[in-house]
């Protein structure tokens, strides 16, 4: 075992810097993580700055500009750095040290064998910590191409676009955090992160005090602020379609025009869908008969007792502002997962901030909406809009990566599968089982490979949640209600289209042929869903898989005799590896999380 000459002196400068801090240091985030030497002599980069005395500083925050070369500096660009150290703390005691570049030389990077780029190895080794729902070591561990995008002006509407695992999210957040730290303005004004779904609410208002700010954040279907909120789905993809279209700001203008008295947005909206004959009158030469159709709905007893949808709250938002009421205003926005947005719910965005973060992939759009370019969307808030490109996968495994892209539409854009840094687990385990028992075993397994540490999503058709949910009640699994962001627990249960933004150590994935469901749509939810992990994928299912997965299909494996002692006693490697192929799929996956536990933790030591 070998220990990084260095990592004495270092844990006294962090010692020195926690003494300086006194009562103001962070408790639940490292104070320190990296360490650039160059030109311009050394200094500490952490999350917040800590001074020396005399007008010195022995920490400067991460986004102060004098933090630049640390993430500037690359294994292939090293420009003036002489030393690029990453600390690996945890508590207050420094456990290991990764130089990425000593002695003004690229020292601890991976190779650039097989088309891969070369990448700093403490970036790899932090991609296979666990997930904890926070950001963790991501502020540590940013690439030279995030921070370039972080660091651009507030002005006008930025697009961070890239395919799954690429950091997105990752960037889109230190952006709006790092406008807040250096731009008086954006300070001022406030910052509003909005996500597509209450979970991934959830997951960014878990990750916000992790960068040192403060934002409000919304799903699209709470920045309504009336008597209404949400009951109810739109579960035929056209209604939801039809709602969301542009159209519907002249149908909804028309209606607040025709109205001879005072009225709510609630009132307005059930009379327009319970009044086929009024729709009609103010839709004709907008909405096709068939899209009038997809509107209409009887009226419930009382505006509360009402089934609203995330787009019919859009729909109240659009009224409200008719109706003279001032939406809340902000100074920058982040929309997480963009390419969902519908034309008014990127209205509704517009009405409350013009400067605008929208992070996203167009090629896999999971709303009942397509867009095919972001100047689409970008419209509503501002003519000057530009577009930066995240190349890198660095989150999703290779082998996912490699079988998710059977879900492709034919011609689509390399922009949507990235290549990826890293292989995982390996690759993604299968299980065909009896119909009764996809759901219990999926269940089982996310529950053993929640014992190891793992944080499991568990991911099953929208049609099929509810049941799982009672099955887990009924059995006493605990597992978290995804779909009211209940993110805290080892496991997650999650409906296919709720997943966006969201990632977890291991995904279980139940009955795939479902939430393919045979359309373009549903194949776009199946791939977001399987590219939701970072270690390992696990696919149970009983009936024929969907298209693009065919080959994996197999029958039911038979049952294997429980006498094991007729069989010969291992005496070799080679016969390790027989038994090791003799195990259950989930039984598998715990050796494979233990094995690479094993290697992660002798590696730490190593270092």
């Amino acid at each position: 075992m070998t220990t990084h000459p260095a990592l004495d002196a270092e844990q006294q400068n962090l010692d020195r810097a926690y003494t300086l801090l006194g009562d103001d240091a962070p408790v639940d985030q490292p104070l320190v993580f990296g360490r650039i030497d160059d030109h311009s002599g050394s200094r500490y980069v952490g999350r917040q700055p800590v001074a020396a005395g005399s007008g010195n500083v022995a920490v400067v925050a991460w986004h102060d500009p004098a933090a630049g070369p640390f993430y500037e500096t690359s294994a292939t660009d090293l420009g003036t750095a002489q030393l690029k150290r990453i600390l690996t703390v945890s508590g207050r005691q420094v456990i290991a040290l990764h130089d990425e570049i000593a002695d003004g030389s690229a020292f601890d990077v991976t190779s650039s064998q097989a088309n891969r780029p070369m990448v700093g190895k403490v970036v790899v080794a932090a991609l296979e910590q666990f997930r904890t729902g926070t950001i963790g070591d991501a502020t540590a561990t940013l690439r030279p191409e995030q921070y370039r995008i972080i660091r651009e002006p507030a002005a006008g509407v930025l697009v961070v676009q890239g395919g799954p695992g690429t950091g997105k999210t990752v960037t889109a957040l230190h952006r709006a955090a790092w406008l807040a730290a250096n731009d008086e303005e954006v300070r001022a004004g406030g910052v509003l992160v909005v996500t597509p779904t209450v979970a991934l609410r959830s997951y960014v208002a878990n990750v916000l005090p992790c960068l040192g700010f403060d934002a409000v954040t919304a799903d699209v279907a709470s920045l309504y602020d009336g008597d209404a909120s949400l009951r109810g789905r739109d579960t035929a993809t056209e209604t939801a379609r039809v709602k969301g279209s542009a159209v519907m700001a002249v149908v909804l203008r028309r209606l607040v025009e025709s109205q001879d008295g005072p009225s709510t947005p609630e009132n307005l909206l059930r009379t327009l869908l319970g009044r086929p004959a009024l729709l009609d009158r103010l839709a004709d030469d907008l909405l096709k008969a068939g899209q009038q159709e997809a509107l209409r709905r009887e009226p419930a007893p009382s505006v509360a007792a009402e089934p609203w949808t995330v787009d019919d709250l859009v729909l109240l938002d659009e009224l409200a502002h008719l109706l003279g009421r001032q939406a809340p205003t902000y100074r920058h926005a982040v929309v997480d997962e963009a390419q969902n947005l519908s034309p008014m719910q990127a209205r509704a965005v517009a009405r409350r901030c013009r400067s605008v973060t929208l992070a996203g992939d167009l090629g896999f759009s999971t709303g009942p909406g397509k867009h095919d370019s972001w100047a689409e969307l970008t419209s509503y808030f501002a003519a000057e809009s530009r577009e930066a490109t995240l190349t890198l996968g660095y989150r999703v495994p290779r082998p996912v990566v490699e079988l998710s892209r059977r879900q492709l539409p034919d011609g689509a854009s390399a922009l949507t599968v990235p290549g990826s840094l890293r292989d995982g687990l390996g690759n993604p385990l299968v299980r065909r089982v009896d119909p009764d028992d996809v759901v219990p075993v999926a269940l089982s397994a996310a529950d053993a490979a929640a014992g190891t540490g793992f944080k499991v999503g568990v991911v099953v058709a929208a049609h099929r949640y509810d049941a799982t949910m009672r099955y887990c009640s009924a059995s006493g699994l605990k597992v978290g209600d995804g779909r009211d962001g209940d993110l805290g627990l080892p496991v997650t249960l999650l409906p296919a289209d709720m997943t966006n933004g969201l990632e977890f150590d291991a995904v279980a994935l139940v009955a795939p042929d479902e939430i393919a469901d045979g359309t373009e749509l549903g194949r776009r939810r199946l791939y977001v869903a399987m590219t939701r992990c970072t270690q390992s994928l696990a696919i149970f299912h009983s009936e024929p898989m969907p298209a693009g997965l065919e080959h994996l299909d197999r029958k039911p494996s038979p049952a294997r005799e429980p006498e094991v002692e007729h069989r010969p006693k291992p005496a070799a490697t080679d016969d390790l590896f027989e038994l090791f192929n003799l195990l259950r799929d989930d039984d598998r996956m715990l050796v494979e999380v233990m094995i690479r536990r094993l290697l992660r933790d002798s590696l730490e030591r190593n270092d």
